[in-house]
């Protein structure tokens, strides 16, 4: 979506996590930046599929340990059907094989819910970044024109040194 005040395109984040006061509280945080714009919330994975069915994001913030649905599963759903999207996991108290399991699900990374706004503003930053297509422009021939004929150059007949 573009950002009406730059006329930028605004990264659209989604917010997952059981939760509701730190929904609230983080939507309210990256709804101040220019170039965020949090377009739902849901408090479980089986959410988080639903909406991503019917309005993809760029982005999905995710708690690893949720209800009905966790993080980590939720995230391998998700990359399977939608690898544009990308996903920063989050958790108040994230174990080794908490982030092991999120980005062997397809998280780029898990953040600490204690981490600062900018350390979390600096990761979203990277992971869509990851996630967007890079386009190589090379020649590629045409097939309705003959190829081009060489230089005369290239195409006088060499001279036996030999003679």
């Amino acid at each position: 979506m573009e950002n009406r005040d730059t006329g930028k395109t605004s990264i659209k984040v989604l917010l997952a996590d059981d939760h509701q006061l730190f929904r609230e509280g983080l939507k309210r945080i990256l709804n101040m930046e220019d170039d965020i714009e949090v377009i739902g919330e849901c408090g479980d994975g089986i959410q988080v599929l639903e909406f991503c069915n019917q309005d993809k994001p760029d982005i999905v913030l995710m708690d690893v340990n949720m209800q009905k649905m966790d993080g980590v599963t939720a995230a391998r759903l998700i990359k399977v059907q939608y690898p544009e999207v990308a996903i920063l996991g989050l958790s108040a108290k994230a174990k080794h094989y908490d982030i092991y399991a999120m980005q062997k699900a397809g998280a780029f990374e898990v953040l600490s819910k204690e981490q600062s706004v900018q350390e979390l503003y600096a990761a979203i930053q990277r992971a869509v970044a990851a996630v967007q297509p890079v386009l190589i422009m090379e020649e590629t021939p045409c097939l309705d024109k003959p190829p081009k004929e060489p230089a005369s150059a290239d195409t006088e007949p060499i001279e036996d040194p030999k003679g």
